[in-house]
């Protein structure tokens, strides 16, 4: 049954009961009424015989019919729910009786017309629901009614065409359970809590609950915004954490696990992201980019594996490298020193880049000048104390998000080293030291924090357990080091 938002919401309204003699129409209402308030057929104090033309006898029914819409627009006011018993718009009854024979062609148009007035002057109208129920023919053939066999079929293409106009208006049965489906107690928050789910469920809500018009649940977005979901709160970063379940960190997330970029769903998506994606900071298309470094490196990572043209986002990042060799998202106001966290994930989108498309002289060159600003600083010191430059730079996460660690940083010069060819900067040698110091007695490595915030789904089992991701990331790290360091031992 289609619902409309006005009716899910438990306002007031009109609901027509309609239907050929023997459907029941009259039954239903006295079961199912509630506190409704009824309207029924009516019979006119003075006949329609003694009128000498079809247009006055029309003119005769369209006022009667008029006047009963006029009741239940009055009792709407002091009710929720007003039941008609049959349409006040009786337009479809002409229509019916032509054609099955029971009336002319002139006198279904005497009765088009007449409605038409009345129906612009707003004294006609269309229900705000209307419950059709046409039994079977046989039903009625054993019931003997001859003209609602004949009436069931023009009575079912009027409201098909009702239907075809607005979908939520029409429902084909009576509900055995009464006016039970209009009652909204709790439904808004059941539905906040579903729409809260994975995108699986969450598109399926909206438009099977919702009624939300395709264009808007498919558009390509996860939990409806770029860089923050929709509906988003400040307080939420505040007492939970950044939430992560917004485009940009689902497309990376598919991109670090590896789907397919040539399938017809990675293309459908990325297109409908370009399409109708607009990022939270000034509305720019997602795949022109947002202003801060950090997030740039990002989009640059999953555009090129994507397949999307990023070449404006690597020049502007080229032109943002700082001074030191790296970026810095802070450098919009003022910085002048890089970090850590920004150069990492500017390094990964041009190497990404790079793996796409072969780069530029210009994009492998600040690609180098960012790399050497980590290597400078043993991917963890401060460049003139020594001293580690975050606390967390020796912790390992998953996932990263956009935040640094070693390990994180020994993986792109791994993944680097696999493009180039280059064989392993001696300077990475402590932050390797430090990973294989991690390794647990049987053999993995713990996961020590996961950055907190919204997710789809959880991928590890928790801080201070171990975890598959980090110590896939660990060894593969010690394998290309280990193995890269025996090639060039002088007994290797």
């Amino acid at each position: 049954m289609g619902i409309s938002d006005q009716q899910k919401r438990g306002a007031k309204l009109i609901v027509v009961v309609e239907g050929p003699s023997a459907a029941g129409k009259t039954t239903w209402i006295a079961r199912h009424r509630d506190d409704a308030a009824v309207i029924g057929e009516i019979t006119p104090d003075q006949p329609a015989a003694g009128l000498e033309s079809i247009e006055a006898v029309a003119d005769y029914w369209a006022h009667v019919n008029a006047g009963r819409w006029a009741m239940a627009v009055e009792a709407e006011q002091q009710s929720k729910i007003v039941l008609c018993d049959t349409d006040p718009f009786k337009l479809h009854y002409a229509r019916c009786l032509w054609r099955a024979g029971y009336a002319t062609v002139s006198e279904w148009r005497a009765a088009r017309d007449a409605n038409r007035k009345l129906f612009v002057a707003q004294r006609l109208g269309i229900a705000d629901l209307i419950l059709v129920s046409i039994p079977d023919e046989s039903i009625l053939a054993t019931r003997r009614l001859a003209d609602s066999v004949q009436l069931a079929e023009p009575l079912r293409d009027w409201y098909q065409a009702v239907s075809q106009l607005d979908s939520t208006r029409v429902s084909w049965a009576l509900p055995t359970g009464g006016l039970a489906f209009l009652d909204n107690s709790g439904s808004d928050a059941v539905i906040d809590w579903l729409l809260e789910a994975d995108p699986s469920i969450r598109w399926q809500v909206m438009r099977d609950l919702q009624d939300i018009p395709e264009s808007e649940w498919r558009d390509g977005q996860w939990a409806g915004g770029a860089f923050l979901p929709s509906g988003f709160e400040a307080r939420e970063w505040q007492e939970l954490g950044q939430p992560w379940t917004a485009t940009a960190f689902s497309l990376s997330q598919l991109r670090e696990f590896g789907l397919d970029p040539s399938s017809g769903w990675a293309n459908r998506a990325v297109e409908l992201i370009g399409t109708n994606s607009r990022w939270d900071h000034g509305g720019e298309p997602y795949w022109e980019g947002e202003v801060e470094e950090c997030i740039n490196g990002r989009i640059v990572a999953d555009g090129a594996y994507f397949g999307v043209d990023v070449s404006s986002i690597v020049g502007r990042l080229l032109g943002e490298r700082l001074d030191d060799g790296g970026w810095n998202c802070e450098r919009i106001n003022g910085s002048v020193r890089s970090s850590f966290a920004t150069t990492i994930n500017v390094l990964e989108g041009l190497l990404e880049y790079e793996r796409a498309t072969g780069g530029t002289a210009e994009s492998q060159v600040a690609r180098r000048s960012g790399e050497e600003y980590l290597l400078e600083r043993s991917l963890f010191r401060r460049l003139r104390t020594g001293e580690p430059a975050g606390e967390r730079f020796l912790s390992f996460a998953h996932p990263s998000r956009w935040h640094y660690d070693v390990l994180r940083a020994l993986d792109y010069f791994l993944s680097a080293a696999a493009l180039t060819g280059a064989a392993p900067d001696p300077r990475l040698g402590e932050a390797v030291d430090h990973v294989r110091s991690r390794r647990l007695e049987k053999g993995g490595w713990l996961l020590d924090w996961t950055p907190p915030g919204r997710v789809w789904f959880e991928v590890d089992d928790g801080a201070s357990e171990p975890s598959r991701w980090v110590t896939l990331r660990a060894m593969r790290v010690l394998r290309w080091w280990d193995s890269t360091a025996c090639r060039q031992s002088p007994d290797g």
